[in-house]
């Protein structure tokens, strides 16, 4: 007697995992051929590679399709002046365009879903996975 294991014990949300990492995968398509998006970077190649098929960076990147920040040339500037006081060491070509690397796309992640935030008490650099305003 052979005891079969299932490798899969609900098979519709196995099925809906499949589904939604699709979906991610598409947006994230999207996002590559999106113009505001190319425009922020010299290259986007580098960026491609880093998130590859991986389910995390995939719904990263659908976080920073979403927020659209990189649309915001204000939020840009922003990050270009600001970026080493926030500890990233992300480089910029003249006209002020992204240069991804694979070890600076980390980084970039971070800066495009604004999850690099400062204490305005203590002053120090947090990584936060929550970025709702607070309505003060």
């Amino acid at each position: 007697y052979v005891r079969r294991i299932p490798l899969v014990r609900n098979k519709g949300a196995f099925e809906s995992i499949l589904r939604y990492k699709s979906t991610q995968r598409d947006d994230f398509a999207e996002l590559q051929a999106e113009g505001d998006f190319l425009a922020v970077f010299v290259s986007v190649a580098p960026l491609v590679e880093y998130v590859g098929d991986n389910k995390i960076q995939l719904r990263r990147a659908c976080a920073i399709k979403d927020k659209g920040h990189y649309r915001d040339q204000d939020f840009m500037q922003r990050l270009r002046d600001n970026q080493a006081e926030y500890g990233f060491n992300i480089q910029f070509a003249g006209d002020g365009r992204i240069v991804a690397t694979v070890e600076t796309c980390p980084q970039i992640m971070k800066a495009l879903l604004d999850h690099r935030l400062k204490s305005g008490f203590s002053t120090l650099v947090y990584d936060v996975q929550d970025t709702t305003p607070v309505a003060l």
